[in-house]
């Protein structure tokens, strides 16, 4: 099968048409602009609902989103991760192909024990899974058997017990780029926080010493990258874009609690903005990976949330001028850490989480936003799907597919009028990213289930 070249994805969402269809989601968000778009040609406004094709149990909860890719004499083979530290391939019924277990960590300060919550990477050039897990260690997994490639895994964090990678990883290129955060802030048994950063690998010589960005200047401090989405870079890959967590001291230093424009070598800050929602010792950080996208009549934008509970939206030449537009879309009391998708067909922004009060009652659901004349935010339908954190949507051909979150569960909508097509309860919370590959919608609960649906 044919997989559009990011070039030829790129024109055609810039002028709103439907790119070729692609059979792999090989990413957190599909693509580097983390649009989490598919044009899933069999979700169209005619389905009816949606049909179990298989379902596995893994050992540990999904956080980290799903990935697929076809793998040579393995058919569409789908990837997931668990908390409980495990990596698992499977065919297209659902059979674990292998499995492999890269071991958890009981975390500073009673934190919790962690395994595996940051997205992969699925290198199809050369056939590797990217993915770290609480060791810190990077592996390079052969998509055939699960073994490490020859010269990996290479150490990222060391401080294991007080930094953690929990954004998606980003291939670009040769070059491949991890997050690092922290558990919850915790600091080691010294009192020392950890070091945020955001470092490179040469995916080709993975023992060089990797390229490194610290937010703000010094040693541990924080100013770590916690979206899910890790960083987005430009279809050329000239540019990188990622949001900043706050320092410790909770102070403005450096890049902390902005949003950050970065050269792919990561040796320059081109521009950086900190939102005036982001407050120091608020917890409003802008703990988000941005969407990059391309509006009809709009220069390119790129859109985040904020912890404080609303949308925020920058032009991507002048982001150290400040906000291109916001609009409040969440009540800021539970954090808005999820991040919009964006459709090129409808040329919408939709985004998951989104808190609505209504005569007393709270309500938790996904937004379409419309970019309208002058390139302005309106609000164009809501949809109650759930409770607490919810991840990006999934926005596949004409529908729109959302995660319930702490009640768990799947909903599917249209995505032009937000009516709902289907709804699915799962036994446990859904966090983790819906995709489509294949004509497949696939997802997990924190239960360990992994779903795969067929639309009817």
């Amino acid at each position: 099968m044919v997989v559009a070249s990011a070039a030829a994805v790129g024109a055609a969402t810039a002028h709103g048409s439907r790119p070729a269809p692609d059979a792999a989601w090989t990413s957190f968000g599909r693509d580097a602009q983390i649009d989490s778009f598919t044009p899933a040609p069999a979700f169209t406004t005619e389905v009816k609902g949606f049909k179990l094709a298989w379902q596995t149990t893994l050992a540990g909860g999904v956080t980290a989103s799903p990935l697929a890719a076809p793998v040579p004499g393995k058919g569409l083979v789908v990837f997931a991760a668990t908390g409980a530290g495990n990596v698992y391939a499977l065919g297209p019924n659902g059979a674990i192909l292998w499995q492999r277990s890269l071991g958890t960590v009981v975390a500073n300060d009673d934190c919790g024990t962690y395994g595996i919550n940051s997205t992969g990477v699925v290198d199809t050039q050369r056939g590797f899974l990217y993915v770290v897990g609480a060791t810190g260690q990077l592996h390079a997994l052969e998509l055939t058997d699960g073994t490490d490639a020859p010269g990996w895994p290479v150490q990222v964090v060391r401080r294991r017990r007080t930094e953690y990678v929990w954004g998606g990883l980003r291939l670009v290129g040769s070059r491949l780029y991890v997050p690092v955060a922290s558990y919850c802030d915790a600091p080691d048994r010294r009192g020392v926080p950890a070091e945020g950063r955001l470092v490179s690998y040469d995916v080709d010589h993975p023992a060089t010493t990797p390229l490194s960005f610290d937010p703000v200047p010094g040693a541990d401090n924080l100013g770590g990258i916690w979206g899910w989405g890790g960083v987005a870079a430009t279809p050329s890959g000239s540019a990188l874009y990622t949001g900043v967590g706050n320092a410790e001291p909770d102070a403005d230093e450096g890049t902390s609690d902005s949003m950050v424009e970065l050269t792919a070598d990561l040796s320059e800050v081109v521009g950086a903005d900190r939102p005036a929602s982001a407050t120091p010792g608020a917890d409003t950080d802008l703990g988000a990976a941005p969407v990059l996208f391309h509006p009809r009549g709009c220069p390119p934008l790129l859109a985040a949330n904020s912890k404080s509970g609303e949308l925020l939206v920058w032009r991507q030449d002048r982001l150290a001028r400040g906000l291109h537009g916001r609009i409040g879309l969440s009540d800021g009391v539970s954090a808005f850490v999820g991040a919009p998708s964006w459709s090129p067909v409808t040329q919408m922004l939709y985004d998951g989480g989104v808190v609505e009060h209504r005569e007393g009652n709270e309500l938790t659901g996904t937004v379409a936003i419309a970019i309208g004349p002058k390139c302005a935010l309106t609000r164009r339908w809501f949809q109650v799907t759930g409770t607490g954190t919810e991840p990006e949507p999934l926005v596949a051909g004409d529908l729109v597919a959302s995660t319930g979150g702490y009640a768990g569960g799947f909903v599917v909508s249209r995505a032009a009028t937000g009516s709902v097509v289907w709804r699915y309860p799962t036994p446990a919370a859904a966090i983790s990213p819906l995709i489509e590959a294949g004509g497949l919608l696939v997802g997990g609960d924190m239960s360990g289930n992994l779903y795969a649906f067929r639309p009817r």
